[in-house]
This record gives C-alpha cells, sequence and structure tokens, in this order.
C-alpha cells in the first residue's frame, strides 16, 4: 500500500473536501444505527403493550430519519466524487506531459496499447481506492456505535460477536495478499491485449495484404486466453473471500439467535430488546462486507499506482550538456560524419551504419530507398529525437549534442533544412494529383 501514499500531493489540495465528507460520516453514522433503537419501542410498546400514544411519535422519527439522511448523505458522497475527478484530471495530464517530455526511445520499448492501458485504465482503478476514503472513515464508525447499543442492550450477547474477529482478520489479509499480485498481472495482460489491438487495427491494410489474418487472430485469441485467466484467477479470489466472510458470520447469527432466544424464555430480555439486537447486529455485518470490499479496491489501486508511478519514475534518455551552446538559427550546413544507429528495442540491428554526408544552407538532398532502408531514421536524428549510436551529426561546426535540445528543436522548426525523402515526395506528387483530379 506504500504506493498509495504518492497520491498525497494529488489529494493534499482537495484535503477540505475530504474532512468535510469524513466529519459528515460521524451523522450519517448515527442515521444508519437509529433504526435499532426505533424498533425497541415499535415491538414493546406497540406491537406487545399496544400503546397508541407511541405511535405518531414513531411514525415522526422514522420520517426525520429519512430526511436528516437525504440531507446529509449528498454533501458526504458528492464532495469526495468531486476530489476523484480532480485528482484523475491531474493525474492524467501531469501523466501524459510526462510522457511528452520522455526520449522517444520509451516509445519503441513499450507497446502503444501499454502506455494507453496505463494512462486510461489504471488511473480508472486508483478512482476506485480514493473512493474508499469514505467507505474507511463511515463503516468504522457505524460499526463502533452499533457495538456500543450491542452491549448497552445485553453483553453477554455481545461478546458472541467477538468471536468472529480473529477468523475475519485471516481472511482479509490472506485474501489482500494474493489479490494485488494477481490485479497487478492482470493490468499487465490487459494492456498487451490493448497493444495487439492497436497494432492490428493501424496495420489492417498490411495484414490484409499478406493475408496474415489467421496470425493476427492467433495472437489476440492467445493473449485474451492469457488476460481470462488472469481475470479468472483473480475472480476467484475476490468471489470465495465474499462467502468466507458470509459462512463466518452464519455461525455467529446461530449462536446470537439461539442464545437471545432462550434469554428471552427465561425472562431476561423483552422481544424489542432482542429483535433490536439482531437488528443492530445485521446492520453491524454491512460494514464488515464493506471492509471486505475496501479491501479489494485498495489492493487493486495500489496495483495501480505501481504501474502509474513508474512512468513518472522514468526519466530521459537524452542527455544534455551542463552548459549548452546556444543556437539561434541554421547558418551554414549539417555534417553528418559516420553515422551508425540502432533503436533501442534491437540494439544489435543497426538501421544506419556509416553513413556521412553534407546538406549545404539551401541545398537539396533526397534520401533514397527501400521502406526500412533508414530514410525517416536519419531524419529524425537530426533534431535528436534519437541519439546516434556512433559517430556525430554537426550543425554550423558543433555536434548537436552541444547544443541546448529546445535550441535544437526550435530552430529545427524554424529553419528545416530542405532535406526530404523520396516517400515524402511521392506523397506529395500523389495529393497534388488527387486534388487536381477532383477539381476537374
Amino acid at each position: 500500500m506504500k504506493s498509495l501514499l504518492r497520491l498525497k500531493p494529488y489529494i493534499r489540495p482537495y484535503l477540505w473536501m475530504i474532512v468535510t465528507s469524513a466529519l459528515l460520516a460521524i451523522p450519517l453514522s448515527a442515521l444508519r444505527a437509529a433504526p435499532a433503537l426505533l424498533v425497541k419501542t415499535f415491538v414493546d410498546k406497540l406491537l406487545v403493550q399496544k400503546d397508541l400514544y407511541e405511535l405518531w411519535p414513531t411514525v415522526l422519527k422514522i420520517l426525520a430519519i429519512g430526511i436528516a439522511n437525504f440531507i446529509i448523505r449528498f454533501p458526504h458522497y458528492y464532495l469526495l466524487r468531486l476530489v476523484i475527478i480532480k485528482v484523475n484530471q491531474r493525474l492524467k495530464n501531469e501523466l501524459f506531459d510526462h510522457l511528452l517530455g520522455l526520449s522517444a526511445d520509451y516509445f519503441t520499448t513499450q507497446s502503444t496499447g501499454t502506455l494507453i492501458s496505463r494512462v486510461g485504465v489504471d488511473t480508472q482503478n486508483i478512482d476506485a481506492g480514493i473512493s474508499a476514503i469514505n467507505i474507511i472513515v463511515r463503516e468504522p464508525i457505524t460499526f463502533v456505535m452499533l457495538l456500543g447499543y450491542c452491549l448497552h442492550t445485553n453483553w453477554r450477547l455481545t461478546i458472541i460477536i467477538f468471536f468472529i474477529f480473529p477468523p475475519l482478520a485471516w481472511v482479509f489479509t490472506a485474501s489482500g495478499k494474493h489479490l494485488k499480485r494477481y490485479i497487478h498481472k492482470m493490468n499487465e495482460e490487459n494492456a498487451r491485449l490493448f497493444s495487439t489491438l492497436q497494432e492490428s487495427f493501424t496495420g489492417i491494410r498490411v495484414i490484409k495484404a499478406f493475408r496474415l489474418e489467421h496470425y493476427v487472430r492467433g495472437k489476440f485469441q492467445e493473449r485474451n486466453q492469457s488476460f481470462a485467466d488472469t481475470h479468472e484467477k483473480t475472480a476467484r479470489l475476490e468471489e470465495s473471500s465474499h462467502p468466507t466472510v458470509e459462512l463466518l458470520t452464519f455461525f455467529v447469527i446461530a449462536a446470537v439467535v439461539g442464545y437471545g432466544a432462550w434469554q428471552v424464555i427465561q425472562g431476561r430480555m423483552t422481544p424489542g430488546e432482542l429483535m433490536a439486537f439482531f437488528l443492530a447486529f445485521g446492520l453491524m455485518l454491512n460494514p464488515v462486507r464493506q471492509m471486505n470490499d475496501v479491501n479489494i479496491k485498495l489492493n487493486q489501486a495500489g496495483a495501480s499506482c505501481e504501474r502509474v508511478f513508474q512512468i513518472f519514475d522514468w526519466k530521459s534518455n537524452l542527455r544534455e550538456t551542463p552548459h549548452p551552446i546556444a543556437l539561434k538559427s541554421f547558418e551554414r550546413e549539417i555534417q553528418v560524419e559516420n553515422v551508425s544507429f540502432a533503436y533501442p528495442d534491437s540494439p544489435s540491428r543497426d538501421v544506419l551504419k556509416n553513413v556521412s554526408f553534407t546538406i549545404p544552407k539551401g541545398g537539396v538532398v533526397a534520401l533514397v530507398g527501400a521502406s526500412g532502408a533508414g530514410k525517416s531514421s536519419m531524419v529524425s536524428l537530426l533534431p535528436r529525437i534519437f541519439d546516434v549510436t556512433q559517430g556525430q551529426i554537426k550543425v554550423d561546426g558543433h555536434d548537436i549534442r552541444e547544443y541546448a535540445l529546445s535550441d535544437l528543436q526550435a530552430t529545427n522548426r524554424r529553419s528545416e533544412p530542405r532535406c526530404f525523402s523520396l516517400q515524402r515526395y511521392h506523397r506529395r506528387k500523389y495529393s497534388l494529383w488527387k486534388t487536381q483530379f477532383h477539381t476537374r
């Protein structure tokens, strides 16, 4: 859960909303415990003693509880929803900004689907973790109030309830330990599935041209099967924890019913007191179930936090010199000297090898070659989208790594050398032909 602590800077500006929502949990918890107080009067005074003077006060109390619940419940839930929306918005913005600031090699080693999953899916899982704040505050307060009422009503019956806590703690600990690992793996498998979808849709022309449908279909089904297997393990663990908690509570319910009924028969409790105790105990089960859900949500949010903040820990691999040379504009020439280059995801395969040429200002140089020959790679080296593996590129006699990256790329936008690939030329020619054709 340490990864969730990294959300503090994002939550801090909205702390007043969280505190207000948490304070409203106190009266809301009291209102949820209030029906147990009314049941005793309803059974003993109205049903057993048939005291009509208690009828209208009881009805009015029920209406008052409903109105107060309506007034308090809205801001209690709405304020935290606002926090979730604001935190999600800021987290996505900063995550996207950070990704744009990274060097391009991260986008060759990480699939697009994985990055989309981390920005889009993992941040939504974190929302569920933030929403658990209300439950963590509200449900224990409700539980303590109901427990206090049970102790006041019959402390002997209440002692029976305490036997449920040790096994419940074991269930929460055991399920949470494995659940985080499964959820983390499921998010990774989901990211790989997204990546396969993205690659398939963007490359559909190649798939159709080379009749790769069978291969792509098999790849997708393999990824989907892996995701389904992990999802199944996660679902098995999640869904087994709920009935386990309910099974433990049934043992306690059976003990409470048996001992409570015996005390009524012995005249040590009134029927109203026993019914009120049953209702209070029933209401106490909801916080227990809610805390089990919180355990699942927090582990899910923790796994997603690790994946999101792992991106924030990434640093650009383009190193800048501590004292860069100022670059105002492109004046004379660009020199490419014995340049070799390999992409980070395939370091052993050189896309470019010992390439040398000079581009004078105002000159025209055409890079001609088959698809994949390295034309686009060569152009991407000029503004340092990637760094050369060997050799150097000089602008006006200085290695481009001696310039500030911002100056180099700004100059590239203002004064671009007339260097283009044959593919770009054909694309421009085709666009011109298409325009003329439609004009006719």
